[in-house]
């Protein structure tokens, strides 16, 4: 028997398709069902070499080390956990630069671990940074928070992934990345204190050209292709 409709017929032939390979490779992507990726490796091992000098942003200590029970959760492959000092102001910014399997290292964005841990979200935005040597840009989250205790200092968080070089947050982060063999995840913090807040937002954009362009250096010089 013919369908009055076949255009209609081939659509949900291709619905059906679409709804069980897809979520079949995202979840194979997710469980490691088909080994872990040879990029992914490669990343794990070079992450370390992330640079120690952004611009004007200079290591001065290194953070503490993930349990592995959190590299575990995270699907953590590699990662490097520093604090940066700015050479003028003397601002320190904590990086916590990670690379893992993209299921579980999307489904934990800051604004629910930072917002689970007694933390009030004043707000949040987007901010883009150009890259200086193409024509793309990336763009980062960006969120305000207040502690609530006295004994800490409001700050600002940006966050943003990647599987291409081109850094982004997206809302459905897992649908855009749960196909690709690698994922990285950043998380830059910078405390308000003793600065204006608009003068802390130029100085956390600026800080985030500086790691764009640090983390292009970092994949030309480990000759680590994007995404395969």
């Amino acid at each position: 028997m013919k369908t009055r409709f076949p255009w209609i017929a081939a659509a949900a032939l291709t619905a059906v398709v679409a709804l069980t390979v897809g979520p079949a490779v995202l979840h194979g992507s997710y469980s490691n069902r088909w080994g872990v990726p040879a990029s992914r490796l490669r990343a794990a091992e070079s992450i370390g070499a992330f640079p120690s000098k952004m611009g004007a942003w200079e290591v001065f200590e290194e953070g503490k080390p993930l349990s592995e029970g959190v590299q575990r959760e995270l699907g953590l492959a590699g990662y490097v956990h520093r604090y940066y000092r700015h050479a003028e102001s003397g601002k320190v910014a904590m990086l916590l630069l990670m690379v893992g399997q993209p299921g579980p290292l999307v489904r934990h964005p800051p604004d629910i671990c930072y917002g689970s841990r007694a933390n009030k979200l004043l707000n949040g935005e987007r901010m883009e940074v150009a890259d200086a040597d193409s024509d793309r840009a990336s763009e980062f989250r960006v969120l305000t928070y207040k502690p609530n205790t006295r004994l800490r200092e409001d700050f600002r968080v940006a966050f943003a992934f990647t599987s291409d070089g081109t850094w982004a947050a997206p809302g459905a982060p897992r649908v855009v990345y749960g196909g690709e063999p690698l994922v990285y995840k950043v998380q830059i913090q910078l405390p308000l204190s003793d600065i204006d807040p608009d003068d802390q937002r130029v100085l956390l954009k600026q800080l985030l050209g500086e790691f764009v362009a640090a983390f292009d250096r970092y994949q030309a010089e480990n000759d680590e292709p994007s995404g395969g």
